[in-house]
């Protein structure tokens, strides 16, 4: 019996996942189209210059990105300087791992094809797939729209997180609480959980 197109084992898909990455940071490292200068130079330098005492981003001075971007970046400094790139980049893998875990979750007793539709997302996007924020929001987002029916709350908390550090996943709260399957009870989670997460990124 022929197996059947886009049900492969688990643990394949968790191959395909590790070679992906494992692909994606040694462009990053060792090949010729590094993706990692806006981490190991910009991000880098606003760290360092706040845990240096010349001001933080977004809190002393105007930032382009909302607070809560500085987060991600202020954790790949746990490496030091010479391995910041190198820590963020794990970072982003450890992130797309949960919400990779989550989106096979989802795809149980389904087809697969989703799941290998991001890996190929990340592949065609190349080593820029790692090397910017938005490697941070996006697996955010997926996470809060592969929540958003199940778990409207924890879905609003995630977008809310992901919106207070890139802006654009606000679009994605907006789109579910506009959704014809979001009943009153979940509508009223997600302004909850929304305004909620707000309160404790602004106090």
């Amino acid at each position: 019996m022929r197996a059947r197109i886009g049900s492969p084992r688990p643990r394949d898909l968790w191959l395909a996942f590790a070679v992906c990455h494992l692909w994606l940071i040694t462009l990053n490292l060792i090949g010729p189209t590094s993706a990692l200068g806006d981490v190991t130079g910009i991000y880098r330098w606003w760290m360092q210059q706040g845990l240096g005492g010349g001001g933080w981003v977004g809190v002393d001075e105007p930032w382009v990105y909302p607070i809560l971007a500085a987060v991600p970046m202020l954790i790949a400094r746990l490496g030091g300087g010479e391995f910041y790139g190198t820590v963020w980049m794990l970072l982003v893998v450890a992130v797309d791992a949960a919400a990779f875990a989550l989106l096979l979750r989802r795809c149980r007793g389904r087809s697969v094809r989703p799941a290998w539709w991001w890996l190929g997302f990340l592949v065609a996007l190349g080593p820029i797939g790692l090397g910017r924020i938005d490697a941070i929001t996006v697996p955010l987002a997926l996470a809060g729209l592969l929540l958003v029916v199940a778990r409207p709350a924890l879905a609003a908390v995630l977008l809310t997180i992901g919106t207070w550090m890139k802006v654009w996943p606000a679009a994605l709260l907006m789109a579910a609480l506009a959704s014809r399957r979001a009943t009153s009870r979940a509508s009223h989670a997600i302004v909850a959980a929304t305004i909620g997460t707000s309160a404790v990124v602004v106090a």
